[in-house]
């Protein structure tokens, strides 16, 4: 009867090792279709795995499973479908000692790598150290096998609208963006559009400069009262600035300065101011090529100025100087009225200061006047200054004359000796003409002695006590016609540009162009004026930092 029950015992486990083996070694324990050596369906407890929080199971070398032993395993865990916990102590990627965070693609050599964040907190792309100081920095050609390898941009920004690419802003005297660069363009701005601006600066400050830009490493300066920019420099074709203040209400479009320390006041404000006090220029215009102008000014409000100089220091200043070295026809300083008003004028030169000195003049000439037209003088009629002119007209003559004339009484003899300046002989020759005229009376005038080295002449042939008109035309003979006598000259053969020219072409039949001073009217062609209005966004972002503080 024992042994029975032992057979029976032993029996059991053979039957469940050959069914095991019949299902091809595999061992399951809640399936009966095992797919691995062990299958289990259902959870597994160890003692072995117990411990505080969830454990992490990890293999040792020898394949023997155990809780892990170097961290816990919990909710705060970084996944690639979304972190929930706020717990800013636990809930981070980063490190826990003085080492940076370094993020490579592509593999894990050292060329590989694409941006750090430094243990202090810099990041830097492109290169496993910023530059000092530096709060984040991009390398457009810095480590091997990078993107931008010739550095075409590092940084780009985009945006659409009204928005900003890219904004720079700093609270303190600082900058907000800042561009160097050792050959090439600090800072590069450009445009495609019709109406677009490479470049849009602005300044919300009622005393703001909007540009500040300086050469030479001279260091920075500004004008204030509102300047729309300020330059700085040294060498030909830039402009210096140097302790510039200014009270100018409407400001100025462009202003220069070359090592000034003062600028005046320009009520009206304008478009283009230059100023020097030293051997430079205020401002410099030049044209090369086709005929066009150096510097060209155009006054299109209503009374406006074209160009304007002005000059207030110096014993003597010019208000407008003009200078040309070549050209048989060449002008110096030319004024063209086309207006078909009845009071225009070419030129005009008008001396305003009092009091009004004998040698001050509204234009003079320093060598020959000389007029295709008449020379007269205009004036304010006496009798009707407010409604009448009245014209007085110079004398022509074939020579250079100087005119004398005077009154006197004969005396008992019938005589009468006429003393002329001293100065007659030393700018007149011996060529003179004289004229007599009685008064009261008819008589028998003659010359009795011409003009002595003494500048005396005599006058006989009339009853005592007669009185004498005379005139005397004198052959003006001072150094400048002695240096010059060609000036003397009536007729004149036409050369260089001259010939088959006129000086008004239209009295003989011809067209303006065949003028010898004939140039064409600049062309004023109207062009629509850029205007810049800030929107409402606009001024949001110029003002980011004050609107969200």
């Amino acid at each position: 009867m024992k042994i029975y029950k032992m057979k029976k015992f032993l029996l059991l486990p053979l039957l469940i090792v050959a069914c095991l083996k019949a299902n091809a070694q595999n061992v399951g324990i809640g399936t009966t279709t095992p797919l691995e050596k062990l299958d289990v369906i259902g959870k597994i407890r160890s003692s072995t795995l117990s411990g505080v929080g969830n454990r992490l199971v990890m293999a040792d070398p020898t394949g023997t499973l155990n809780a892990s032993t170097t961290g816990l395993l919990d909710s705060v865990a970084w996944l690639t479908l979304g972190n929930s916990s706020i717990d800013s102590t636990k809930n981070f990627l980063g490190t826990l000692n003085f080492r940076p965070v370094i993020f490579k693609t592509n593999g894990n050599g050292a060329t590989n790598e694409r941006m750090r964040i430094m243990a202090e907190g810099q990041v830097v792309v492109n290169k496993t150290a910023p530059l000092a100081g530096d709060v984040f920095s991009v390398y457009g050609a810095g480590l091997a096998g990078v993107l931008n390898p010739l550095g075409d941009f590092s940084i780009n920004g985009y945006s659409a609208n009204t928005g900003c690419g890219i904004y720079g802003e700093n609270v303190g005297s600082g900058t907000g963006v800042f561009g160097n660069t050792s050959n090439g363009t600090g800072l590069l701005g450009t445009a495609s559009g019709a109406t677009a601006f490479a470049s849009r600066l602005y300044n919300s400050n009622v005393n703001g400069t909007a540009l500040l830009a300086s050469g030479n490493n001279l260091g920075a300066t500004y004008l204030v009262n509102g300047s729309a920019a300020s330059f700085r420099g040294n060498t030909f074709g830039t402009i210096n600035f140097s302790n510039i203040s200014s009270v100018a209400v409407s400001g100025s479009a462009v202003w220069g300065a070359n090592r000034k320390t003062i600028i005046l006041s320009f009520l009206g404000g304008a478009g283009v101011t230059g100023i020097d006090s030293a051997n430079g220029s205020g401002v410099i215009g030049a044209s090369y090529f086709g005929g066009n102008e150096g510097v060209y000014g155009l006054g299109s409000s209503t009374n406006g100025t074209g160009v304007f100089g002005t000059a207030t220091a110096g014993a003597s200043p010019y208000g407008v100087w003009g200078q040309v070295s070549t050209g048989a026809t060449s002008i110096a300083v030319a004024g063209l009225n086309s207006s078909t008003g009845a009071n225009a004028v070419g030129v005009l030169g008008q001396e305003v200061a009092a009091p009004n000195g004998p040698t001050r003049f509204g234009v003079y000439a320093n060598g020959d006047l000389g007029a295709s037209g008449t020379k007269p003088f205009m004036i304010d009629h006496p009798l009707d200054p407010a409604n009448k002119f009245l014209k007085h007209f110079s004398m022509e003559s074939n020579e250079v004359l100087n005119y004398y004339r005077g009154n006197v009484i004969l005396d008992a003899n019938g005589e009468a000796t006429v003393q002329l300046p001293d100065y007659f002989q030393s700018i007149n020759n011996t060529n003179y003409g004289y004229n007599l005229t009685p008064i009261g009376q008819p008589a028998s005038l003659y010359i009795k002695s011409e003009v002595s080295s003494t500048g005396q002449f005599v006058i006989a042939g009339g009853q005592p006590g007669l009185k004498v008109s005379w005139t005397l035309t004198a052959e003006r003979n001072d150094p400048y016609l002695q240096q010059n006598p060609d000036k003397r000259l009536v007729e004149i053969n036409k050369t260089g540009d001259a010939v088959g020219k006129y000086l008004q072409p239209t009295l003989y039949g011809q067209p303006q162009e065949m003028g010898i001073y004939y140039k064409k009217h600049k062309e004023l062609k109207s062009t629509a004026e850029k205007s810049v209005t800030l929107d409402n966004e606009e001024l949001k972002n110029l003002k980011k930092l004050n609107s969200e503080k």
